[in-house]
């Protein structure tokens, strides 16, 4: 029984649903940074996203945030995203839609809550 499922294991991992790389879903490993704040200074907020397969992907983005600038390496390994934050946001998630013709998938992002200025930006 554990041949079997050892047969089946590897030929899972030598065949992967046999998709050519220009098919394969995009997938996200890290977003950097994963958050930000509503209101901040910095406009826009540019976002280093870190996975397989970005190529080509179109990013779309929940109402309050807009997409600007987009890059992607040669390797389609790291998309740079320019996102401009409306001052006015409301804390919370807010994913990134990353659409690619083979399919879709999600880059996590929050905006935090706007951190108090009393006793902490002291020069």
């Amino acid at each position: 029984m554990w041949k079997s499922f050892a047969a089946q294991l590897l030929s899972l991992t030598i065949h992967p649903a046999a998709q050519t790389p220009g098919e394969a879903l995009p997938t996200v490993a890290q977003v950097e940074p994963p958050n930000w704040w509503a209101g901040h200074s910095i406009d826009p907020v540019r976002l280093l996203i870190r996975g397989r397969n970005l190529s080509g992907v179109r990013v779309e983005a929940p109402a309050g945030l807009e997409v600007g600038l987009t890059r992607v390496n040669a390797r389609g390994s790291y998309l740079f995203v320019d996102l401009h934050i409306d001052p006015d946001l409301e804390p919370g998630a807010y994913p990134l839609r990353l659409i690619a013709p083979s399919g879709s998938t999600e880059a996590p992002f929050e905006i935090l809550p706007e951190l108090p200025r009393p006793g902490r930006f002291a020069g």
